[in-house]
């Protein structure tokens, strides 16, 4: 088993992940020690178009330009807040809710693709920000797709993620299926991409948890629930959840939702800072206390309780989270499991004869 990097994270080989494959769309590493740039990014996670939003059907011209209208008004809702990056729901250019038959939406959907991408690049060189635009396309290949396109913030395509696990009523209607997990490495962290169905299927899962994301963007039209949370903590890193019917959330790596969207607003708008680590407190919380007596608001120390395990994040670009743990002796969570192992090992080991089963014996 390899480690790397973000301390207390674990690389899973490829070869544990069968049948799938395990892609960088950018950043040849799949660690984190050689991302020095890590900083706090503001994360923008926007609700869907309702059906009172959009209004009565219209002609498929006027309703791509209405879909467009809308989502631009939602960009500028936001747009004082700056964000860095902005993660908006599953086939954002796909008015599901007002065309019946399938093949009617997916016809709508890739004929417009083009043109809602192009708007999404505008709208990352206006905001000088990412935005995850989830598409309904056809590629080049003239195959169906469920895809995320990352554009950054020149307005340049820098990632294409396509859904691994499309529903069957997908497949059965053209959808084809993507080859797996990929990441990116932006300015401020790398971005993992999930969609909806994927979320069920701990395959993907462990693919991206060796990938190492330090976001999750989750656009979806179902919302997962507590699989957001397993998947962040699993991953150890943020997602950020972006969903059509029942709000946005941003979940921490400790699995601890930290915001959601309400009723009165569908969005969300939070400054995240990408320079942490994930640390058990079994021989650490003394260290940890040191390190917090010493440096005070340059660290913060986040205790969710009943976990046994803490989030502890730099908050000075002078003296990194891993800095931190080196200074302190700080054991990598990794670290203290493959400990943990090997003690309960030689452990067993040891007890190996005495413990061995004796013969049956007949009990009447």
């Amino acid at each position: 088993m390899l480690w790397n990097a973000r301390i207390g994270k674990r690389l899973v080989p490829a070869c544990l992940i069968a049948g799938m494959s395990l892609a960088l769309v950018a950043g040849e590493d799949s660690g984190r020690s050689a991302r020095t740039n890590r900083k706090t990014a503001r994360v923008a996670v926007l609700g869907g178009i309702t059906a009172e939003e959009f209004g009565p059907k219209l002609p498929p011209a006027e309703a791509s330009a209405r879909v467009e209208t809308l989502w631009l008004n939602k960009i500028a809702d936001i747009r004082h807040d700056r964000p860095d990056i902005i993660v908006i729901p599953e086939a954002a250019n796909w008015p599901w809710q007002w065309y019946g038959a399938t093949e009617e939406r997916n016809a709508f959907a890739s004929e417009h693709a083009t043109d809602f991408v192009n708007l999404m690049r505008r709208a990352a060189r206006e905001n000088h920000c990412y935005i995850c635009a989830p598409v309904i396309r056809t590629g080049a290949d003239g195959k169906l797709r469920n895809s995320i396109v990352l554009i950054d913030r020149d307005g340049e395509v820098a990632a294409t993620y396509n859904k691994t696990f499309p529903t069957i009523h997908e497949i059965d209607t053209g959808v084809v299926a993507g080859q797996g997990a990929i990441c990116h490495d932006a300015d401020f962290g790398r971005i993992g991409f999930v969609i909806c169905f994927d979320l069920n299927f701990p395959e993907l899962l462990e693919q991206y948890a060796a990938l190492q994301p330090d976001l999750l963007v989750f656009s979806s039209i179902f919302h997962g629930d507590l699989l957001q949370n397993w998947w962040a903590l699993r991953c150890r890193s943020y997602l950020a959840g972006a969903t059509t019917q029942t709000g946005c959330t941003l979940v921490n790596p400790l699995g601890q939702r930290i915001r959601s969207s309400s009723n009165y607003s569908d969005f969300l708008v939070v400054p995240v800072d990408f320079d942490y680590q994930v640390v058990h407190l079994d021989y650490n919380a003394d260290k940890l206390a040191a390190a917090k007596r010493d440096l005070g608001l340059k660290i913060d120390l986040f205790d969710p309780g009943r976990l046994g395990r803490v989030l502890l994040t730099s908050r000075d670009p002078s003296i990194s989270s891993a800095a931190v743990m080196q200074r302190y002796g700080i054991m990598p969570l990794d670290d203290y499991y493959d400990r943990s192992r090997e003690r309960r090992s030689r452990a067993v080991e040891s007890r190996s004869d005495c413990c061995r089963p004796g013969p049956a014996k007949n009990l009447k």
